[in-house]
């Protein structure tokens, strides 16, 4: 089973845990129960929610992150399960010793697989550009020191939301569908990581980013929710609404398959 997204968006809540169910009240009393099995990522974007102490250890033991949002509903914070692994020990010395040719073959396959899924949305969309892309990545070279990654994004966005858009993180507009879509991805791979015995620290960039890991694992799969996006932009969605989040939060539920043709 795949577990839920599980957003808080109205004020006056108030989160506990009763025996193995997450308990929602509000000032009137219970108004639902949701098995803490089902749950994968606890997203909080009400500036009004309340959440008992022990709640917050039992999400952590079971492994699920809680993603809080600011007030424009943009990833503001992530509490991240630091349970422990049988292993955790030894991944983290093997991460630290870690060859720079290891590291910069392994950001070379991400960088890759990123710019082939970005051709791959557009050729759904049936852009130009996406043999463009297909043959930038045909030319990213260990470690990407030529930057190819960045080449690709400049094509890449234009040709998805149009030559006026620019990919601003914390901007408005689709930037904000963008944000919303890339946070909830990023609690699900945070999660993984926890469960594998993983520090989120130890990347490709690792300096200023204490989740690094999580973006660099991430990054192939950005090109789903760009898809989404689109998607929801066509359909005239207005803004970052209740339904929008919805939808995004399903990516989980979504299964991907190789080669496979293009959503209707």
């Amino acid at each position: 089973m795949i577990p839920n997204v599980v957003e808080i968006a109205s004020s006056g809540f108030y989160l506990s845990k009763t025996r193995g169910f997450l308990s929602i009240k509000d000032s009137e009393g219970s108004l639902s129960n949701i098995d803490l099995d089902e749950i994968g990522v606890l997203v909080i974007t009400s500036s009004r929610a309340t959440l008992s102490t022990a709640l917050m250890n039992t999400l952590a033991n079971r492994g699920i992150v809680t993603l809080l949002c600011d007030n424009k509903h943009r990833p503001a914070a992530y509490i991240y399960p630091f349970r422990s692994h049988k292993e955790v020990t030894g991944r983290l010395f093997d991460q630290i010793e870690t060859g720079k040719p290891l590291k910069k073959r392994l950001w070379q396959s991400i960088v890759i697989a990123k710019i082939l899924h970005q051709a791959f949305v557009l050729e759904c969309l049936r852009r130009d550009r996406a043999r463009l892309l297909r043959r930038l990545a045909s030319e990213v070279s260990s470690g990407d020191k030529e930057n190819k990654e960045a080449q690709a994004a400049r094509l890449y966005w234009t040709s998805i939301f149009g030559s006026d858009f620019r990919r601003i993180p914390g901007g408005g507009g689709l930037n904000r569908l963008l944000d919303y879509g890339y946070g909830v991805l990023r609690s699900a791979v945070l999660r993984a990581i926890a469960g594998s015995g993983l520090n989120p620290s130890l990347g490709h960039h690792s300096r200023r980013n204490p989740f690094c890991l999580a973006d660099d694992l991430l990054e192939p799969f950005r090109p789903v929710v760009d898809f989404a996006v689109h998607r929801l932009n066509s359909n005239k969605f207005l803004g970052l609404n209740v339904s929008a989040k919805r939808y995004l939060g399903g990516l989980l539920m979504h299964r991907l398959r190789l080669r496979q043709a293009c959503p209707p």
